[in-house]
């Protein structure tokens, strides 16, 4: 499983959400200064607002913020919202595609490790990633 450059984008946006939260409404143009494409940047965040994680407010003062405090919005529900099922394989999420489901020992692996991957992403919010906390090591990842 590979991240989109989409996803990459979406983390990166609402964690800047996250951390200017105090500040209100942040505008389109100061969200895309973080090495964000502005065009796809608007798409991206219309598609977030459709899926309820951040909210948009019209007018001088307007701009994007988040739906839901940054501890009630995880990584899941984020990558979700922008790639839509996991998939480790196209026969765990596809029913009636793989005509082996029964007998074929790799589907039940591949939805085991599926599922765990998801509850994983779960566990972790936007909250834990800028506190660096829980899931996430802060010794470079060698932990």
């Amino acid at each position: 499983m590979k991240l989109s450059r989409k996803s990459r984008y979406a983390l990166q946006a609402l964690l800047f959400l996250a951390e200017n939260t105090m500040e209100g409404p942040q505008p389109l143009g100061r969200i895309a200064q973080e090495k964000l494409p502005g065009d796809f940047l608007e798409q991206l965040l219309g598609q977030l607002r459709r899926e309820g994680l951040v909210q948009s407010v019209r007018g001088k003062q307007g701009g994007y913020l988040l739906a839901k405090p940054a501890k009630d919005i995880s990584l899941h529900q984020i990558v979700h919202a922008m790639e839509g099922p996991t998939t480790l394989a196209h026969c765990v999420n596809t029913q009636g595609l793989c005509e082996q489901v029964d007998t074929c020992r790799l589907h039940r692996v591949f939805h085991s490790v599926t599922d765990e991957i998801d509850a994983l992403m779960a566990r972790v919010s936007l909250q834990d990633i800028i506190n660096n906390s829980g899931l996430v090591p802060d010794d470079g990842g060698t932990a």
